[in-house]
This record gives structure tokens, sequence and C-alpha cells, in this order.
């Protein structure tokens, strides 16, 4: 999976959006075939891994695209429709998969993953990722198909334009904070279980949702691929090591001490969110960068003909 977090910050800015997202659909498909067809174990290792490098993929690419592609009004609930279909997806398995077989599982999310795929060879590229390469026309073309007017999308190219004069800011911060789903049992038996209900609805309907969409809003379009690549990275290396060391943790400081940790981390979380993070809704590029403290921007006209 950690394989996947740096190729897109190699190829995005050269190849595009669209074709990213393509080229990070083919390892999820082999992988399901590999599931499906799996007689030896190996085969299923190789395919579990191929999906873990395709996931790392799709979640630095698609909510950057979706970022670049969405007009204000609707760039964020946009942002977290990947999160949301995760956890759909996670709760159909879960409801379906204990009922039918291993096959019969692995049938099925191929059939998702080749039904899913066929779409996107039919996806506009990124206006953004047009622009930024002099491709002007195209780029106003794919603007006034997505906004539906020529006086909409000349608006949205001189944002384009104006962007690309802020250099030298600074970039937003990643922070990610994860919570353990392990079960304690013996200290008010319904209580463990309804704080568990609780943090995943919470994650779900706020940062597993929101900071996908967020993380490609707060950097500018130069630092972006690499940006989404390293948090990507640090979500990753954060998941792995609340995994790995979590029942340790129990063992050694106590579950009252272990999830007094973790509700610190959140509301430190939710300080650094209220005072730090500036709000990105209804706000251009450009309009989000100066929040982020480019205070001495200077907005000239330009000229997109």
């Amino acid at each position: 999976m950690y394989i996947g977090n740096f190729i897109p910050a190699l190829i995005l800015d050269r190849i595009g959006r669209k074709y990213c997202i393509l080229i990070g659909i083919i390892p999820k498909i082999v992988s399901a075939l590999f599931l499906v067809f799996a007689t030896k174990i190996w085969m299923v290792f190789l395919g579990r891994a191929l999906n873990g490098m395709s996931d790392a993929f799709i979640f630095i690419v698609v909510p950057m695209y979706a970022s670049e592609i969405a007009s204000t009004d609707v760039r964020g609930s946009l942002g977290t429709i990947l999160q949301i279909m995760c956890s759909l997806g996670i709760v159909v398995m879960l409801s379906v998969g204990p009922f039918i077989s291993y096959l019969a599982v692995n049938i099925l999310l191929t059939a998702a993953v080749l039904v899913s795929a066929v779409p996107l060879i039919f996806l506009p590229d990124s206006p953004y990722f047009l622009y930024s390469k002099g491709r002007t026309a195209e780029a106003l073309a794919i603007l006034e198909f997505l906004r539906g007017s020529e006086s909409a999308a000349n608006l949205e190219l001189k944002e384009y334009a104006l962007e690309k004069k802020v250099e030298d800011i600074g970039l937003g911060t990643f922070f990610y904070v994860t919570s353990s789903t392990k079960s304690i049992t013996g200290f008010m038996n319904f209580l463990p279980l309804m704080s568990l209900i609780l943090i995943v609805f919470c994650y779900s309907a706020g940062p597993g949702s929101l900071i996908w969409a967020l993380t490609a809003e707060l950097f500018d379009n130069s630092a972006r691929a690499f940006g989404l690549s390293i948090c990507m990275t640090i979500n990753m290396i954060t998941m792995f090591i609340t995994t790995r060391y979590f029942a340790s943790l129990m063992s050694t400081i106590g579950p009252a001490a272990t999830y007094w940790s973790f509700g610190t981390s959140c509301l430190l979380l939710c300080l650094f969110i209220i005072f730090f993070i500036p709000e990105t809704k209804g706000k251009s590029f450009s309009d989000i960068q100066k929040a982020m403290g480019a205070e001495n921007f200077v907005c000239d006209e330009v000229d997109v003909k």
C-alpha cells in the first residue's frame, strides 16, 4: 500500500488526473480476478497487496480530481462521497458476506469493480490540470460543460490564473486521528458497544469523510499531488502503528489510560481545526490560499483569452 502512495506524486502532473484514476483502477481489477481464481495462498496475498496499492492510489487521486472539477458550492459534498461509499461497502460486506461463500463474495466484488470501471473511461480530464499545461481552450470547453455557461467558465479560468500568481505560501497541515475498534467487556456491557457505534458514526460523518476533501482543497496546485501523497503515507503509517501496538498499549497502561489518550488526541484535533484550519466552503482555490496566510496577495486583472 505504501508503494501506491508516492506513484501519483510522480505522474499526476504529467499525465493528468483522469489517466491516473484509470491506472489506479487496473490493480484493483487484477486483484479482484486473483481473488476469484486463487488456488494458492500466495495468490490471495498478492491480490490483497494489489488491492491495497490501488486503494492508496485512488485515495490520493480521486479527492484531488473531485476538488478540481466541482464548483465551489458542491466541492465539499462531492469530496465526502469517497469515504461514504467505503463505509457503505463495509456495511454491505458485513451484512451479506457471512451468508454467502468466499467465491461468491469475490465474484460480487469483481462485478462491482468492473461495472464502476467502465464509466471512468468517459470522465473529462481536470480543467485545472489542462490549464496548468497551457491547454486553455480544452480547459474552457470542459468548464463550460461542467458549469453550464461560458461566463461561469471564464470566471473560473480567471481564478486559475490568479492562483498561479501565488507562490511560496504556507501549505495546509494534515492531521489524522484514528480510534480503536477493539471491544472491551466487563464494564457496563452495553457502553462499549454504544461507544464503538458512536465512534464509527462520528468518524464516518466527520474526519473520515471530510479529511480527503479538505486536504485536496488546502494545497495549491503545484504542491497538491505530492502533498496528498504525504498525507496518505502518514495515514497508512498511523493506522499501522495504531493496529500494531494498540493491544500492547492496553496491557501496559490499561484500558482507561489508553482511551483517555485517544480522547485527548481527538480533543487536540478539534482545537487544531477550530484555530488553524480555514473554512473552505464556497471559496475558490485562490481565496483558500489567502486564508492560509497569503495576506499580501494582490489580485491583478488577468486576461485568459
